[in-house]
C-alpha cells in the first residue's frame, strides 16, 4: 500500500516520498464540524441541535486534525467533497502539514448501522515517508486505540479490495507494538437492557441536569434504562463532579434511541441506546453501547463499579443473531474483546 517515488535528480539524497494508504474504524461520530466553515478551511465544532449543517467528523477525524496540528502549527484543513445522500457521514477532508498532504475519507461499507458499525475511514498520505511515520504515532496516541480494531474485514475487502493481512501489515510499519498505558484508550462495551427505568427529563438532560421524571407525567423524557443508571452511578462514584449531557436523540424514537456523554475527570463515557431489531420494545429490540475513553486505571475502576451497580453480566440476554446481522460482531468476538471483571463472569 506504499509506493516509493524516488529521490529526484538533484545532488545529494532527498527524503523519501511515497503514497501510503491506511484504514481505520470510527468509534464515535462526534465531534460535529460545521459544513460551510470546513469548506473554507475553518475548523468549527457545533452541537447536534445547533441548526447548522455539519459533518460527523468522528474520533478518527479529530485525532487526525490534532496530530496534524502537533506536527505543524500552520497545518491546514479543508472539506473537499461530501455525499449528496449522506453529506454528514460520507465525506473527504484534506489535511496539509509540513511537506505532506493527507486525505481522510469516510465511507459506508455496510447498509445499516451507526458510524462505528457501518463506516470505515481511509487515510491516504502523499509526501514524506518520515512525516507519515511521525504523524501515525501522534495520531494513535490522540485516538487512544488501535485504529483498525473491530473493522468488519469481510465487508471492507468486498468494498475496497484490500485484505485484512495487507491492512494490518501496512499499519505495522507506522505504529509502535504497544500503546503506553498512560495514553488515552478507547474501550467499547455492549449490553442488553433489562429495565426501561429510570426516566430522565429530556429538556433537563439536554442542559446537563440529571432529573428523573415519571413516565405518566407531562415532561418529555428518555428511557435511560438500568444500564444507563449503572453507568451514571459508577461515574459519580469515580468523580462526584462528573457531568452528563444529552447529545442527540432519534427523530422517530427520541425516548428510546439516544446518545449521552458523561465526563468523569480526565475520562469520558459515551452511552448509546441503539435499535438492532425491526420489531419489539426497548427490552427486546435495543442494545446499549458504552465507549470509555481514558486510561487503563480509570477503566478498571469504572468496570468494577459498573459491575457492582448493574449486578449482572451485561451481555446476558442479547439477541446474538440480530447483533451479528447489524454489527457483524459474533458472540465469540465480543466475549474475547470485552474485558470483564470477576463479578461479571460469575
Amino acid at each position: 500500500m506504499a509506493g516509493e517515488e524516488g529521490t529526484g535528480k538533484d545532488k545529494g539524497p532527498k527524503p523519501k516520498k511515497s503514497t501510503i494508504m491506511l484504514f481505520a474504524r470510527p468509534s464515535m461520530d462526534i465531534p460535529y464540524v460545521v459544513y460551510s466553515d470546513l469548506i473554507k478551511g475553518i475548523y468549527n465544532e457545533c452541537g447536534f441541535y445547533s441548526f447548522k449543517t455539519f459533518i460527523r467528523f468522528t474520533d478518527v477525524g479529530q485525532a487526525a486534525w490534532k496530530a496534524a496540528q502537533a506536527m505543524d502549527k500552520e497545518a491546514r484543513i479543508e472539506l473537499r467533497k461530501a455525499s449528496w445522500l449522506e453529506e454528514d457521514k460520507q465525506w473527504l477532508v484534506m489535511f496539509f502539514f509540513k511537506r505532506t498532504r493527507l486525505e481522510l475519507e469516510c465511507r459506508r461499507y455496510r447498509n445499516f448501522g451507526e458510524m462505528s458499525e457501518a463506516f470505515y475511514q481511509k487515510l491516504r498520505f502523499r509526501g514524506q515517508t518520515d512525516e507519515a511515520h511521525d504523524f501515525c504515532k501522534v495520531f494513535a496516541e490522540e485516538l487512544g486505540r488501535r485504529p483498525y480494531l473491530l473493522l468488519n474485514w469481510d465487508d471492507l475487502e468486498r468494498e475496497t479490495g484490500h485484505r485484512r493481512d495487507d491492512i494490518l501489515q501496512a499499519w505495522k510499519g507506522y505504529l509502535d507494538e504497544d500503546l503506553p498505558s498512560e495514553d488515552k484508550l478507547v474501550f467499547d462495551m455492549y449490553a442488553s437492557i433489562k429495565d426501561k427505568a429510570p426516566y430522565l427529563a429530556y429538556a433537563d438532560l439536554f442542559k446537563g441536569n440529571y432529573v428523573e421524571a415519571s413516565p405518566m407525567g407531562l415532561p418529555t423524557f428518555i428511557n435511560f434504562t438500568d444500564v444507563g443508571a449503572a453507568v451514571y452511578k459508577a461515574a459519580k462514584e469515580m468523580d462526584p463532579d462528573a457531568t452528563i449531557k444529552l447529545l442527540k436523540t432519534s427523530a422517530l424514537e427520541e425516548d428510546r434511541a439516544w446518545t449521552v456523554q458523561i465526563d468523569v475527570g480526565d475520562n469520558q463515557l459515551s452511552l448509546q441506546c441503539v435499535r438492532y431489531k425491526t420489531l419489539g420494545d426497548q427490552l427486546k429490540a435495543f442494545y446499549m453501547k458504552i465507549s470509555f475513553r481514558g486510561d487503563e486505571l480509570g477503566f478498571g475502576t469504572f468496570m468494577e463499579l459498573f459491575a457492582q451497580s448493574l449486578g449482572r453480566h451485561p451481555l446476558q440476554g442479547l439477541d446474538w443473531e440480530a447483533l451479528e446481522s447489524k454489527l457483524g460482531i459474533t458472540e465469540e468476538s465480543l466475549q474475547g474483546a470485552m474485558p470483564f471483571t470477576e463479578k461479571m463472569k460469575e
